[in-house]
């Protein structure tokens, strides 16, 4: 069986999405995702952001679409990247997407 970095996410985008096309387009925006139980009589909830980008054709393709509120089912990987200010490192992750459609 094949490795598999897989990250599926269906959730409502936060924040108003960034667009960038300076060498290569970039749309990167964040998904609130809440998942809810029961905990005895008790209902509990958990809510995670998660930082996303788009790369290319697919950033063009939704840079109007993709708007704060807007609930949307991504794939992709995740990555972890690392950002350097000086001596400062920054490690940082995101999923990249392969798929993304806006749901209803």
């Amino acid at each position: 069986m094949e490795d598999v970095n897989r990250h599926e996410i269906i959730g409502t985008v936060v924040d108003e999405p960034r667009f960038s096309d300076k060498s290569t387009p970039r749309l990167t925006f964040k998904v609130k995702t809440v998942r809810k139980w029961m905990q005895g009589d008790e209902e509990r909830e958990s809510v995670k952001i998660h930082h996303v980008v788009c790369w290319r054709d697919m950033a063009s393709k939704n840079k109007e679409k993709i708007k704060s509120g807007v609930r949307v089912s991504l794939i992709g990987p995740v990555v972890t990247n690392v950002k350097e200010e000086g001596e400062v490192k920054t490690y940082f992750t995101e999923t990249q997407v392969d798929e993304l459609s806006v749901v209803m």
